[in-house]
């Protein structure tokens, strides 16, 4: 049984989380739909309004017992006096999603004309109605004037233009709206999306919310979109381009409300793209989730192909009606159906099989299955416009695209930190091949001048003792005045049994001489040190390099570096003593860095504090009169063989 309740509370967890989530989207539906907005609505077309009712909701949907007009485009010529005579029927917006009104034996593009008659108050007030997309042309008339065109809707000399518009009027008494649209390309077609109807504030006032609400969404997707792109390219971790791309899927699909705020656009290539990034945001999920979960690979493999080769069939059915009219709605809404389904469902399986096997519940599981109810919410619950913010699957896909960014976000700047200590290792290893080089190649110059004095040595002493033998004194005296100042046998230096120490302490040593610097280090370190050998490195080149830099900007008085170590009580001490012009700018141990025009935190120093702390030791700078001292201890682990 023990072994069991690891299992059984996963599961638990997985019920809470889905039952949770249902209980979200339930609410939202109820609260934050169209079509659940407790206002008065069209009787027979007509729209009784009184100033309390406008009052109490000063903002209203138009949504039921809209006339409608299949087939003809009509013009408030057509109802003066009387009802033209043609076929009308009584039509909720989002009912039906051609031109036909639901009759399958009529074309389902075409034109069409929605009428509505709004009975205002008496008094002259200023009312504004938004109009969401109309696919695909269309014009509206505000009783005898026409108030709005967009694209041409007559038939002979058709040409679409889709763009959410804001109308503005002052209205008083009967007022009648009048909508003739037409569309021969659209998946959707006529007026598919509830009008908002009310006072001017309160209608703008709703819009702005809404397109700042969709703008945040998409700054924090392009953010996140870049700085994935950006950490993954550095780190090479394939799971972060992914998220990347699932961004990019994400912003291309839920930045439809702004474009068409925005721009007027055509249904090509728009239309195609937005639904093509939400089905390929769909398989990203699926890819993503295969690999957070250790998914095996035939499944996987199963999984990718059938949510891959389902985006394809909808894109190309999609092209194929808007490009090419063909009469594949039918097919293609069963298709988008099982797409949503079985991802839906394919995420939920995932998860209750991960509750069987792991005692742990994956980081990302809860924003996963967030994301598959809204799936499923947006198929069981279809009738659903949000009054603010966006549908089912854009509310899941946010929770999910910034749940994922909190969770990858880490093992992404994990990643990154992991490349960047790396390259940093690298660069320092470097830099210590470097040093020992240098000092290579001093040692062998050394010896090779050693080994050239010993050879004249031979010929000098050959030449001397010829002389000796003749006794020629003074000959043998003036030879030894002209030989003597000419001998310097260099001897092989160094200054630490240490040898990567060793190395970084020559070539400072060679520098500072180079540069008539008097220079003097003792360093007592053993061979071997219990403390990375790199950093020792990086520790002592920065300081040195920080007191040669010190002692060339100074003009006066005498230059030196006097550098002290050893290794006692289990401690590594270092002392660094060098002249310096007495300029210098610190506050709090922060030293500004003469290479910045004073203005930056050097780094040299920035980068050894970093060291000992990281050790944690302790360090001082003591700048005195005119010289600057750097002390620091960093305790070891030190056992057998402590010096």
């Amino acid at each position: 049984m023990k072994k069991l309740n690891p299992q059984i509370r996963l599961g638990l967890l997985i019920l809470v989380i889905i039952s949770v989530s249902f209980a979200l989207f339930g609410l939202l539906y109820r609260f934050n739909n169209k079509y659940q907005y407790r206002t008065s609505q069209p009787i027979a077309g007509v729209l009784l309004l009184d100033q309390q009712d406008l009052q109490e909701h000063p903002v209203r949907f138009l949504i039921q017992q809209w006339e409608f007009y299949p087939g003809i485009l009509l013009s408030p010529d057509d109802f003066h006096q009387k009802t033209p005579d043609a076929y009308r029927q009584y039509a909720a917006i989002g009912q039906y999603s051609g031109l036909n009104g639901g009759n399958p034996f009529l074309p389902f593009h075409g034109s069409a004309t929605y009428r509505m008659t709004l009975s205002l108050p008496s008094q002259t007030q200023s009312y504004t109605l938004e109009l969401p997309e109309i696919y695909s042309s269309y014009r509206l008339y505000i009783n005898d004037r026409l108030a709005l065109e967009m694209g041409d809707p007559e038939p002979a000399s058709y040409d679409p233009e889709i763009r959410s518009r804001i109308v503005t009027f002052d209205g008083s008494g009967i007022v009648q709206l009048l909508l003739t649209v037409t569309d021969q390309s659209g998946i959707y077609s006529g007026l598919t999306y509830p009008p908002v109807f009310g006072f001017t504030n309160s209608v703008l006032g709703l819009h702005y919310i809404q397109n700042m609400l969709h703008l945040a969404v998409f700054l924090l997707a392009f953010l996140g979109t870049a700085l994935s792109f950006y950490m993954s390219v550095r780190s090479k971790w394939r799971r972060g381009l992914l998220f990347a791309l699932l961004c990019i899927c994400f912003m291309g699909y839920t930045s439809h409300s702004l474009l068409h705020t925005i721009l007027a656009t055509n249904v090509n290539p728009w239309y195609p793209l937005e639904i093509l990034c939400f089905y390929a945001m769909l398989f990203l999920v699926v890819l993503l989730q295969n690999s957070t979960l250790s998914v095996s690979k035939r499944t996987a493999l199963l999984s990718c192909i059938i949510s891959g080769t389902g985006t394809i069939l909808i894109l190309v059915l999609i092209l194929m009606i808007t490009c090419f009219h063909f009469p594949a709605g039918n097919l293609l809404s069963h298709l988008t159906s099982f797409l949503k389904y079985g991802t839906a469902l394919y995420l939920l399986i995932l998860a209750v099989i991960t509750s069987l096997r792991s005692k742990h519940c994956p980081r990302t599981l809860v924003i996963t299955l967030i994301f598959a109810v809204s799936l499923l919410a947006d198929r069981l619950m279809p009738l659903y416009e949000p009054i603010i913010g966006g549908w089912f699957v854009e509310v899941g896909g946010t929770i999910l695209v910034f749940g994922l960014a909190v969770v990858l976000w880490k093992d992404l700047s994990h990643a990154y930190n992991f490349c960047l200590s790396f390259e940093q290792s690298q660069q320092q290893l470097k830099y210590q091949i470097a040093l020992q080089t240098e000092h290579y190649h001093q040692l062998s110059r050394q010896v090779a001048a050693s080994r050239q004095a010993s050879h004249d040595l031979r010929h000098h002493m050959r030449t001397l003792r010829n002389l000796a033998k003749k006794n020629q004194l003074d000959e043998i005296r003036k030879y030894l005045d002209t030989y003597e100042p000419a001998v310097s046998l260099s001897e092989v230096q160094t200054y630490s049994a240490n040898s990567a120490a060793d190395a970084v302490v020559s070539y400072y040593a060679s520098t500072a001489k180079e540069n008539s610097i008097s220079f003097n280090a003792l360093l007592r370190l053993p061979p071997t040190l219990n403390f990375p050998t790199d950093e020792l490195c990086v520790l002592l080149g920065n300081l040195l390099e920080n007191a040669v830099e010190a002692c060339n900007r100074q003009e006066t008085g005498k230059r030196f570096i006097y550098l002290r170590g050893q290794i006692a009580d289990s401690k590594l001490g270092i002392i660094l003593d060098n002249s310096y012009n007495g300029d210098i700018r610190y506050s709090y141990d922060n030293f500004y860095s003469s290479k910045q025009n004073g203005m930056g935190i050097g780094i040299g120093i920035r980068s050894v504090k970093s060291i000992v702390e990281r050790h944690h030791g302790l360090i001082s700078f003591e700048p005195q009169d005119h010289i600057f001292q750097v002390s620091l201890m960093i305790p070891l682990e030190y056992g057998e063989g402590e010096v």
